[in-house]
């Protein structure tokens, strides 16, 4: 049975400052934190290898964009503007996720615990068949990518979407979506444990690449539409005096400017980790070419 979802009406105090407590989201986010935290403590007191400065600064902006799109003033919007639940779909899908992997969090635990500790538990759960056949199918580039993108359109479907804002339980399953396919998806781009990639420069952009145009085309048909597409919005106070045609506007470019930019921003930066990949080898190539060179 659905749980209707109490609707909140704008609350009366700064538009920052609109927070709601979730005993269950700041438990997980609260864990995720200490564990990464109390890894990256071990790694540096062993002295065994330098953490650079920016995976735990990358990871932590991940789980603080993870709450404030599921705790902060976009979460307490999210029924009363298109804009605001955007904005949060955006931090779901966009940021958090690539940042989290770039703080390399696997990486980073493998690393704190030793192999006497690790390897029993690895073997225990990878030695189970099936266990190692759904890695292996959510882990691959091409589901991941299906993942994030068909979850994109479905729950931007106007009567999912209305849905998903009428009914707690579908709301909470459609952030869950839009996270975890944005986890698989951004795994994939961003290789965040070593030896292990998954695809090469030119999958990768053009994934991004088609990516970029689902967003596009989306946020191009709620900016240039003329007429109100989600009708739950026709029942809440409008924020700001916005009119609710002008409310989904912006929404629409900010997925479709916004996030256009994000991923170009991405794109740019695998291009220029590419290219300075493809330096370093060279370079490396022809240090060795000239020590094999007869004197």
């Amino acid at each position: 049975m659905l749980v209707p979802l109490l609707h909140f009406t704008p609350v009366d105090r700064p538009f920052l400052l609109a927070w709601a407590v979730d005993p269950t989201i700041l438990t997980g986010l609260v864990l995720a934190a200490a564990v990464y935290g109390l890894a990256w403590r071990r790694i540096q007191l062993t002295g065994r290898r330098a953490v650079p400065l920016g995976y735990p600064l990358a990871y932590y902006l991940g789980l603080f964009s993870i709450a404030l799109a599921l705790l902060g003033p976009f979460d307490v919007y999210n029924q009363d503007s298109l804009l605001m639940h955007m904005s949060q779909h955006l931090l779901l899908l966009q940021i958090a996720p690539p940042l989290i992997w770039l703080g390399r969090p696997v990486q980073l635990i493998l690393q704190a615990v030793s192999p006497q500790q690790s390897g029993p538990v690895l073997r225990v759960v990878l030695r189970r068949s099936w266990v190692r056949g759904l890695l292996t199918f959510f882990s691959h580039p091409l589901i991941a990518f299906l993942s994030f993108n068909v979850a994109v359109i479905f729950w931007h479907v106007p009567k999912m979407y209305d849905l998903a804002l009428s009914h707690q339980t579908i709301h909470e399953l459609e952030h869950i979506c839009f996270l975890a396919g944005g986890l698989l998806y951004w795994w994939a781009i961003i290789e965040p444990v070593p030896r292990h990639h998954k695809l090469r420069t030119g999958f990768a952009l053009g994934s991004i690449f088609l990516s970029m145009l689902v967003a596009e085309a989306l946020g191009a048909i709620l900016t240039l539409d003329g007429s109100v597409l989600y009708p739950f919005y026709n029942q809440t106070s409008p924020l700001w005096g916005l009119s609710r045609l002008d409310d989904q506007q912006y929404a629409g470019l900010l997925m479709w400017v916004g996030g256009g930019l994000l991923y170009l921003v991405i794109i740019f930066a695998i291009l220029v980790r590419s290219f300075g990949h493809e330096e370093y080898h060279a370079s490396v190539a022809t240090t060795v070419t000239s020590a094999e060179a007869p004197s």
